[in-house]
């Protein structure tokens, strides 16, 4: 990248600088027999103008690289995980503002309308309900607060609530912890149509949830395979379960069990069929330090690096549609880019 830079500054550069003798020098002589001649010089000012293109071209280069070489096809998984993430990127804070400190937003990921987008927001001031949606059918529009639909659970009654922000966006509908209960809730989004489904032996209420993030006994996950649902029972002791959601007909499919505590786990997603979970490691760190393969139902460890804008995080969500992950970071809306190692 540095030689390609420098041959573009000369071939930017030597054209203005270089003037031939004969043109640099010519000349008369007047009716006094006196030689009147004149010199061109070169132009000595600073190309600014050249130099910004170059920078603004040499930039574009970069990022085309870059993506390049991160790129991972949609639905694919020839990758060997994850090699690190960027620094958090702060996209705005929740439209109902800093006392909405929990919540969820993410981008669905395979929208009922393939060639629109749809974003979600939710934002709450407790943790254990949450009643409102905010859906966004851009990214300029969730910047700009505008054209959003906005969709109620149900202020007069907790019976269709949300519980904990493991809520996700999955072909145009949104799977949450049914409040106070093992169901699973899916909502339609058009037709604000409830169905339930029972996660059988959950633990709910608070009973399992992750370290300094409450009511999230349920978090549901979205990657290249489908949609999944971690979380605990009372049998296993709380460690970590993970079980697959056939969206087709709403059932709740095979389960992989892990020996990873949930409680002491802060926050948990999903990539290509492999669990991974964070832990905090200060303040403004977080770190994913553990794996579960689903494929060969082997544990791994990991030892990657989050920068945090706050210091909790209250939700995290991947998204196999742009290889993002989609943190609601104490009231902020927060996105972080994921390389992945090649594979091997």
């Amino acid at each position: 990248m540095a030689i390609s830079f420098l041959l573009l500054i000369v071939a930017i550069l030597e054209p203005s600088t270089q003037i031939s003798i004969s043109k640099a020098f010519n000349g008369t002589v007047n009716s006094d027999g006196v030689c009147v001649c004149s010199v061109v010089l070169p132009d000595t000012t600073f190309p600014a103008d050249k130099m910004e293109y170059l920078e603004e071209t040499t930039l574009e280069l970069n990022i085309s690289v870059q993506a390049e070489i991160t790129k991972v096809e949609w639905g694919s998984c020839k990758h060997g995980g994850i090699l690190r993430v960027t620094d958090p990127f702060i996209v705005q804070q929740n439209w109902m503002g800093s006392s909405y400190q929990y919540g969820a937003w993410g981008k669905d990921p395979v929208p009922l309308h393939s060639e629109q987008e749809q974003y979600f927001v939710a934002a709450s001031t407790q943790e254990s309900s949450f009643q409102t949606f905010r859906f966004y059918p851009s990214y300029d529009d969730l910047l700009l607060y505008q054209n959003w639909t906005e969709r109620n659970l149900g202020y007069s009654s907790y019976y269709n609530t949300a519980q904990g922000a493991g809520m996700v966006v999955y072909n145009n509908s949104v799977y949450y912890n049914c409040y106070n209960g093992r169901n699973i809730c899916r909502y339609n989004v058009d037709t604000g149509a409830i169905e339930k489904r029972t996660l059988a032996n959950a633990a709910y209420n608070n009973r399992f949830s992750y370290y300094n993030v409450n009511y999230q006994d349920m978090d549901f996950a979205v990657d290249e395979t489908g949609l999944w649902v971690i979380y605990s029972t009372e049998q296993h002791a709380g460690r970590m379960l993970l079980s697959k959601i056939d969206t087709e007909d709403f059932t709740v499919g095979r389960t992989w069990v892990t020996e990873q505590f949930k409680p002491s786990v802060t926050n948990a997603f999903m990539i290509c069929g492999v669990l991974y979970a964070l832990r905090p490691v200060g303040t403004q760190t977080e770190e994913i330090f553990y794996t579960f393969d689903t494929r060969t139902g082997e544990e791994g460890q990991a030892a990657v690096r989050m920068e945090k804008v706050m210091e909790t995080l209250r939700s995290v969500s991947y998204n196999p549609s742009d290889h993002k992950l989609y943190v609601y970071n104490d009231g902020y809306l927060v996105s972080y880019d994921i390389t992945f190692k090649s594979d091997q």
